[in-house]
C-alpha cells in the first residue's frame, strides 16, 4: 500500500491541482531513498511516475496517456477506507510501519472517491 502522502500528490496532479512539472519536482529529491528500498509499494510508484515522465519527454505519451496510467496503477492499490455519510470522510492507510489517520470533509466528490467506488465494487 502506497504512502498517504505519495498517493495524495498524485491524486493532485489527477485532480488537475498541481501540473505534471511540479509531481516531477516533487518526486525527484524521493528517488534515492526508493532506489535503497526497491520492494516497497511508494518504490512502485516513483518508479511507474518515472517511466511515465521518460515516456512523456520522448514523446512516446501524452499528459492524457499519463494520467490514465497512474489512475489505473492507483486502482490497483488496497486501500482501507470508513467512510461517515454525514460528510466527514475518515480513512486509515497503512504502510510498512507507519500508519495514518486523518478526517477529510468534502463537498464534492473527488477522484480520491471515485478509485474508492472502484475498489469496492471490483472486490465485491
Amino acid at each position: 500500500m502506497i504512502s498517504r502522502e505519495l498517493r495524495d500528490q498524485v491524486l493532485r496532479y489527477l485532480d488537475d491541482e498541481i501540473q505534471l512539472q511540479d509531481l516531477e519536482s516533487w518526486v525527484v529529491p524521493l528517488i534515492p531513498e526508493y532506489v535503497q528500498n526497491p520492494e516497497s509499494d511508494d518504490a512502485e510508484m516513483i518508479a511507474e511516475i518515472e517511466l511515465q515522465l521518460a515516456e512523456y519527454a520522448e514523446n512516446l505519451r501524452d499528459e492524457a496517456q499519463i494520467k490514465e496510467a497512474l489512475r489505473d496503477f492507483l486502482m490497483k492499490q488496497p486501500i482501507i477506507y470508513i467512510y461517515d455519510p454525514s460528510g466527514l470522510r475518515s480513512y486509515f492507510t497503512s504502510t510498512g510501519n507507519s500508519c495514518n489517520y486523518s478526517f477529510k470533509h468534502e463537498e464534492k466528490p473527488s477522484l480520491e472517491m471515485e478509485l474508492l467506488n472502484y475498489s469496492i465494487t471490483s472486490t465485491v
